[in-house]
């Protein structure tokens, strides 16, 4: 038998000893699979995999990989950690306290000692001296968390926080030295006093002005999630999203309404009206340049007719002229000049020679044949009508056209196929719907929902999405984001308030509700959702003020860890979302509602607010109102 022959193995063989899986794993080959988890999530520098020879693959820092710092082992000795039992999961407070000790530290007496992973390699604690230890020399917890709040939650005992010399810090510390393998300064990860740092309740806003006075402002973290400030329902007679301080919060108890902070507005120039000048060039992704609706409306006869064939294209099912369209409008909205000639629409990014034909089409004559044929006529008309029902897409709309549906009168006499219990309501509902909302309704119903979600969990997080962020005056529905300040515990909270509001008779029809996590009730029946971009707890819903429409609301919970992005996601506008994403598979990234991963190492990035996704992206951030394109 031949050498190659002896090394063959038979199909019995190679099940019974299948190949070793691959793990990610610290540089240390003892760590287990928690330690892998919780260094692979907080890593907060670029990181790549490297192949080691026991064919496992590490994590290393990105910076010099070829030149690794010097680690010393024992970088924690001499401090007494004790984390707290609330605030921190449980999970990760395992993990944590396991690579505390392997790394020199001690625990305090309130901190429970780590089980040992296997029974040959029992953590290595340091050797205890012959001097008393001090009780605690860090106390870890939460990072969203204030002083005020760790004291009074934390679960920690009081008088360790009374000890001389104590440091109260976030978990962030923690990663922090165990992903650079040195102890580091604890001073930009001390938790600060209530009035510095941390979100401040709708219900002391009271004393806030005076407070503010006496205290001013210091300039916000970025790297916690507590870079939430609250959302102030704009004035009556403006058209602008704007934020507010403490002082002019509006008076309530309980819940708290935030969005993320956003840097202040930009001063963006009103749009030019001269010629072009030789040098213009506008970026080619739509995320990298500044929409405002000032700007939009600049070259709105222009771009009108070629956004109706857009959406045509698309409830016909032809995405590519869909897309093709739709990117023209994009660039047309975006440009500060006015378009006066097709010589200057062709400079625009993805205006194509047959685009700007229809363009030079529209400047002369004030219409374009294409768009008067198809959008107004028979198939044109009938797919508009089709798809505004509540819960008809496209490829539903066409089908029932091709059917010989034409009207209304047709669908509710003579229900086609695919007809459902939602398409009858929206039906009923149809003239209410589709009817645009005034930014006016939109804030009233929103103190409702905030009145109600008090009621459930008065540490719930909140905020408006969709055209209503964007700053537009009329939005078609309202888009809610809902999140919790501890992970973990938004699940089944949408139920709960979407419940209130129905026994309250704001909402009267209950249409879907998905959810990543299989709730069982009598409320709706569960969708289960396997969207990668939108994986999260959502409800549509039907509402209705005294005396108003009825109008659609949009409500979507998430994870703690996921609002940056799913904010971000639901702020809109599709091609913009469509843009950014496209941005972040060029530089290697994989960005969805849930996280920004990187493609090769896989691993996520962490992200405390919408400005360090775009950060992290190598983007400038774009305020909401610069991206209606």
């Amino acid at each position: 038998m031949t050498e190659r022959a002896s090394q063959r193995r038979t199909s019995s063989e190679v099940s019974e000893h299948p190949r070793p899986t691959k793990h990610i794993v610290l540089e240390d080959s003892d760590s287990d699979d928690d330690e892998r988890g919780v260094a692979g999530v907080v890593a907060a520098k670029p990181v790549k995999l490297v192949q080691s020879s026991s064919d496992d693959v590490s994590i290393a820092a990105a910076a010099n990989p070829s030149q690794p710092h010097p680690v010393d082992h024992a970088f924690l000795h001499g401090c007494v950690i004790a984390i707290a039992p609330r605030g921190v999961p449980s999970s990760q407070a395992k993990v944590l306290v396991r690579l505390a000790v392997r790394f020199g530290a001690s625990l305090a007496a309130s901190t429970p000692a780590p089980a040992s992973s296997s029974p040959s390699k029992p953590p290595q604690r340091p050797a205890q001296s012959s001097s008393p230890q001090p009780a605690a020399t860090h106390l870890v917890c939460a990072a969203r968390w204030s002083l005020d709040k760790a004291r009074a939650s934390s679960g920690l005992p009081s008088e360790l926080f009374a000890l001389p010399g104590v440091h109260v810090v976030s978990v962030d510390w923690l990663n922090a030295c165990f992903v650079q393998k040195q102890h580091l300064d604890e001073s930009g990860f001390s938790l600060l006093p209530e009035e510095v740092d941390a979100p401040v309740l709708v219900s002391e806003t009271s004393s806030s002005a005076t407070k503010s006075a006496a205290h001013p402002e210091p300039p916000r973290r970025t790297q916690t999630v507590d870079a939430l400030e609250f959302y102030k329902p704009k004035d009556k007679q403006s058209d602008d999203v704007d934020h507010c301080d403490d002082a002019t919060a509006p008076a309530a108890s309980g819940i708290r309404w935030f969005t993320d902070a956003l840097p202040p507005k930009p001063a963006i120039p009103r749009p030019l009206e001269d010629h072009m000048p030789a040098d213009f060039q506008m970026p080619m992704f739509e995320c990298e340049r500044s929409t405002t609706l000032a700007m939009a409306e600049l070259n709105a006869s222009v771009a009108a007719p070629l956004s109706a064939l857009a959406e045509f294209y698309k409830t016909s099912g032809d995405d590519i002229r869909y897309l093709a369209f739709r990117r023209a409008v994009a660039s047309l909205r975006a440009c500060p000049f006015r378009i006066r000639s097709v010589d200057e629409a062709l400079r625009l990014p993805f205006i194509s020679g047959k685009i700007a034909l229809l363009i030079g089409e529209q400047l002369r004559h004030g219409h374009v044949k294409r768009h008067l044929e198809l959008c107004n006529g028979k198939l044109g008309r009938t797919l508009q009508l089709f798809t505004r029902i509540l819960g008809v897409g496209s490829k539903l709309a066409l089908m029932w056209y091709e059917s010989g549906y034409r009207t209304l009168q047709d669908l509710s006499s003579r229900p086609p196929r695919g007809w459902r219990a939602l398409h009858s309501l929206g039906l009923e509902l149809y003239n209410d719907i589709t009817q645009q909302i005034p930014r006016a309704e939109v804030e009233e119903f929103g103190e409702l929902f905030r009145q109600h979600a008090a009621r459930v969990d008065p540490n719930l997080v909140m905020t408006f999405s969709g055209g209503f962020r964007r700053g537009k005056s009329t939005v078609s529905d309202v888009d809610i984001l809902i999140t919790h300040e501890t992970e973990g515990l938004q699940n089944n909270k949408l139920f709960a308030i979407v419940q209130s509001l129905e026994e309250a008779g704001i909402i009267t029809h209950r249409a879907s509700y998905h959810t990543s996590f299989g709730y069982e009730g009598n409320f709706f029946s569960p969708i289960i959702s396997h969207q990668r971009l939108n994986h999260n707890e959502r409800c549509l819903a039907v509402f209705r003020l005294p005396g108003r429409p009825h109008r659609r609301v949009d409500i979507i919970s998430c994870p703690l860890h996921d609002f940056p992005f799913t904010l971000l996601g639901w702020t809109g506008t599709d091609i913009f979302e469509r843009s950014i994403r496209e941005w972040a598979t060029r530089k290697g990234y994989h960005l969805s509602n849930h996280g920004l991963e990187h493609r090769t190492a896989n691993v996520f990035t962490p992200c405390a607010t919408e400005k360090d996704v775009f950060d992290a992206l190598g983007l400038e951030y774009r305020h909401p109102t610069e991206r209606n394109c």
